[in-house]
């Protein structure tokens, strides 16, 4: 199982599930419900026809009341997390099953205890761990505007020892995501670094390392080599305390930035409002890895939202 998830998997084709919003491109609305379980848990046989009853009031005046409205069967919360969280849908499906079962040790077939969270927990996907309900993922509707995921590649060491000793045997912990007060979850790169990080969630909460002075921050963008930075998780006093959550998303944008004008994918000041920093997830005893989503520029959105909907799948060459 743990050597797994450092398989890539893309590209690939999420199941079509009738009333979220599609994978990548939100204002895309609208999709017809899928007639067919095609989930790779089933066996690809029809579960039955979800077609909407005759516009016609005699025909739907005729119909008994248990046929003329399609049933809708209740949605596994960890079939959804697999389909529509961020985690997913960066990396891949089988990547990021097998990731986050040796997160959680866990079979990646048994039942994870996903459940849906409510309140000021919209839209995340939760887990109880010690009697401690955390934050394992966020649906992707939950990222603030229009626009697609940044398709990734896991980290892995260069050698298997090094994976047996840095990966195998470390007891990684749970992603840290930069949720915001007034709903929703990503911060832009411009506002990260700038220091406009009012909105964010717990800002001032420490955030623990396990007594680490430093951790590497990681990208691995696909088609572009792989980058990556040393940050300081330890504050400036005499103390030495963690640093911040506040803190730790501006250490985070700097090394984005850094990558990213590196790799030349900033071609402009705007790009910087457009790339959103949704989380950071641990790959390795000493490593973290951002989670991104680039937002599309406005005039793209308004002139998407009076498109008609597409089909999409997750990912495209």
């Amino acid at each position: 199982m743990l050597e797994q998830f450092c398989g890539m998997d893309y590209p690939q084709h999420l199941p079509d599930y009738s009333e979220d919003l599609p994978v990548f491109l939100h204002s895309y609305q609208g999709s017809a419900p899928s007639t067919r379980d095609t989930s790779p848990w089933s066996d690809g046989s029809f579960t039955g026809y979800s077609t909407l009853p005759p516009s016609s009031p005699a025909s739907i005046s005729a119909m008994g009341p248990v046929s003329a409205w399609p049933m809708t069967l209740p949605v596994d919360p960890k079939a959804k997390l697999l389909t529509q969280a961020c985690i997913p849908l960066t990396f891949g499906r089988a990547t990021a099953e097998a990731y986050l079962a040796h997160l959680l040790g866990v079979s990646p077939h048994s039942d994870w205890g996903v459940s849906r969270g409510t309140h000021e927990y919209a839209g995340a996907y939760r887990v109880v761990l010690k009697m401690d309900a955390r934050t394992l993922d966020f649906d992707v509707g939950s990222v603030r505007g229009e626009g697609v995921l940044v398709p990734q590649k896991l980290w892995r060491p260069s050698s298997d020892l090094d994976h047996m000793r840095l990966v195998n045997n470390a007891e990684l912990q749970l992603p840290i995501w930069f949720d915001l007060l007034t709903g929703g979850v990503g911060i832009s790169l411009a506002d990260a670094v700038d220091g406009q990080r009012a909105e964010l969630r717990d800002k001032d909460i420490c955030v623990s390392m396990k007594g680490r002075a430093t951790t590497a921050i990681r990208l691995l963008i696909e088609g572009h080599p792989k980058k990556e930075a040393q940050i300081h998780v330890r504050d400036d006093t005499q103390a030495k305390a963690a640093v911040t959550r506040d803190r730790l998303v501006r250490q985070v944008g700097l090394v984005v930035e850094k990558i990213y004008r590196a790799l030349g994918l900033i071609s402009g000041p705007g790009d910087r409002h457009l790339l959103l920093i949704l989380g950071i997830i641990q790959v390795s005893a000493g490593g973290w890895q951002p989670l991104l989503f680039k937002r599309s520029p406005p005039a793209f959105s308004s002139m998407a939202q009076s498109m008609p909907s597409l089909a999409m799948t997750a990912y495209s060459t």
